[in-house]
């Protein structure tokens, strides 16, 4: 028979389901960038997952004391942020997740683009017969390079003149180099400046 899963384990697997709670972007010690969720937001989605209240706030705990999540105190008209050494969850409080989700994706775009740069170092080594059917692969990647350029500074020459003729400026697809995905990127199309523009992660029910 299969060992029961031990308390950690439980801990890791409602851990997973609490990163589903949306969160919001913030910054961390004026340092970096941090994701933060409301301790109710979260308490009522484990509510859902028909939790008893004492295992909700033993596992809030459990990750404070991992400083897997701490409590975030967020300042006055301000995404920025500071740590509290407070040890106890309560559920009117923000917490920040310390310790990233692993993103897989990302993990694979990184050994790609290691492999790519490694093949552009040896390119002179390639047989000559690869290497001059490699070029029609090579100039839609430096066109493509080339137009985001342009098209980074079109983008900031539009918000300089509208900074100071259409208050308070507009900008060129504003999540373009976001943190999104790629079609995410080039949507919308312009913004005002400080429109959040930037999709949300969604409640999963």
């Amino acid at each position: 028979m299969p060992s029961p899963p031990t308390p950690m384990q439980s801990v890791k697997s409602y851990e997973h389901i609490l990163r589903e709670v949306p969160t919001e972007e913030v910054i961390l010690n004026n340092e970096r960038r941090a994701n933060m969720f409301k301790g109710e937001d979260a308490y009522e989605y484990l509510k859902k997952k028909n939790l008893d209240e004492k295992v909700i706030h033993d596992l809030f705990n459990t990750l404070i004391d991992e400083e897997v999540i701490v409590r975030g105190l967020l300042s006055k008209n301000s995404k920025d942020v500071t740590v509290s050494l407070a040890r106890k969850f309560n559920k009117k409080d923000s917490y920040i997740w310390v310790v990233e989700q692993t993103n897989h994706m990302h993990l694979i775009l990184s050994v790609v683009l290691i492999a790519f740069v490694l093949l552009l170092v040896m390119y002179q080594v390639w047989p000559s017969k690869i290497r001059s059917k490699m070029t029609y692969v090579f100039y839609p990647i430096f066109a493509f390079f080339v137009f985001l350029g342009v098209l980074a500074v079109l983008r900031l020459v539009i918000f300089s003149v509208t900074f100071f003729f259409y208050p308070p400026g507009i900008w060129l697809f504003p999540n373009l180099f976001a943190d999104v995905g790629f079609i995410d990127s080039f949507i919308p199309v312009w913004s005002y400046h400080g429109t959040e523009t930037k999709p949300k992660k969604k409640l999963i029910k």
